[in-house]
């Protein structure tokens, strides 16, 4: 495995997601493989947004076939909501940690 966290055969890849109350859907913001994900991610670590790392290949698929900006299809909007949910109780269980 490399620095990346890429092996031989599977290319990183990674998607950005924005959503504010009062929006329909979630819009794509970004999209890459590669070193365009590697950018990604490290452009929104440097933000403080954590990162969701795991096996979405068929939600990557999906959302690589939308334009930026474009609202998330309805057919993944649990699919995206249950990934924002584990996002948010990391980052509870991150800040209850700090206090202790």
């Amino acid at each position: 495995m490399n620095p990346a966290g890429e092996t031989a055969n599977k290319l990183l890849k990674a998607a950005a997601l924005h959503y504010k109350e009062g929006m329909y859907a979630p819009v794509l913001k970004a999209y890459g493989e590669g070193l365009k994900a590697e950018k990604i991610v490290a452009l929104a670590r440097e933000h403080g947004i954590d990162v969701k790392k795991g096996e979405e290949e068929q939600l990557l698929q999906m959302l690589s076939s939308l334009k930026m900006n474009q609202e998330i299809p309805v057919e993944l909007f649990a699919t995206v909501a249950a990934i924002y949910a584990e996002v948010m109780t990391f980052q509870h269980n991150v800040d209850e940690s700090r206090m202790i």
